[in-house]
């Protein structure tokens, strides 16, 4: 998949999730791909239209009168984060409850924390979020894969592993080379499925499985054929292992 498939299925994505009134994550969608150094003009325009669209969209939203490019108030952002049948609306909470002092609502976050309706990436967000405003107290986490208690000034980010970075080095030298559309829907899976594991980390003795994992996930979300044999013969690695990884992406619901 070349630079022009790659953004024709970004711009697809985009518009399901409106579709789908999911505008939160249509808005951080767009948003991020409008940070690159570099888009093709044709589709930095169509980007740009998108972004203005979702922008408007949230502002007429029924009953938010204060959404994106207004402030939201703490009782707002109280409210949002204590309903979890709208997660789509919880990126654009954390937002702006950086500019609060989070102390303020820490009985909501404790129990945001340990909600198992939340999503992992969520509750990584926000654990990070804390981290900033430097809480420095234990939180107890509950995430599909693990039960854990954790301070968060403590806490690694993803991408600041080695892991991470080697893994994505690696898909890099592998796949980018050949099809530089395919490697950022990789770099995106990666970021996605760290960020859900967050705080375990994968052990470093298998960054070739994990590697060969994620191609996979991203050659199946494009369409493209590829087995199991081929993949750990690319990426140096064993079937057995890479199946490990499949799995774990399936349980995070990485896609």
């Amino acid at each position: 998949m070349d630079n022009n498939d790659y953004y024709q299925t970004i711009i697809v994505k985009i518009n399901h999730l409106i579709t789908e009134e999911k505008l939160s994550q249509a808005f951080d969608l767009v948003k991020e791909e409008l940070q690159v150094a570099y888009i093709p003009q044709q589709y930095q325009d169509q980007l740009q239209k998108l972004h203005d669209e979702i922008v408007f969209n949230l502002n007429q939203e029924k009953n938010d009168s204060d959404v994106v490019t207004n402030f939201w108030t703490l009782e707002k952002i109280t409210k949002t984060l204590n309903d979890w049948t709208k997660q789509e609306q919880h990126a654009t909470a954390f937002y702006f409850l950086q500019s609060y002092n989070v102390r303020l609502i820490l009985p909501v976050i404790t129990n945001y924390l340990l909600n198992p309706n939340i999503t992992n990436i969520n509750k990584t967000s926000l654990l990070i979020l804390l981290k900033n405003q430097n809480i420095n107290q234990e939180f107890q986490v509950i995430k599909t894969h693990d039960n854990f208690v954790i301070n968060p000034v403590k806490l690694l980010a993803w991408y600041d592993w080695k892991v991470y970075q080697q893994v994505n080095q690696l898909l890099e030298k592998i796949v980018y080379i050949d099809n530089p559309g395919l490697f950022q829907i990789c770099h995106y899976l990666l970021n996605s499925y760290c960020e859900s594991l967050m705080p375990s980390v994968p052990s470093l003795k298998h960054i070739n499985a994990i590697a060969a994992a994620i191609y996979i996930r991203a050659c199946s979300l494009q369409f493209i054929r590829v087995t199991l044999l081929l993949s750990a013969r690319m990426f140096h690695s064993t079937s057995t292992v890479i199946k490990k990884y499949l799995t774990d992406l399936k349980m995070h619901k990485i896609s």
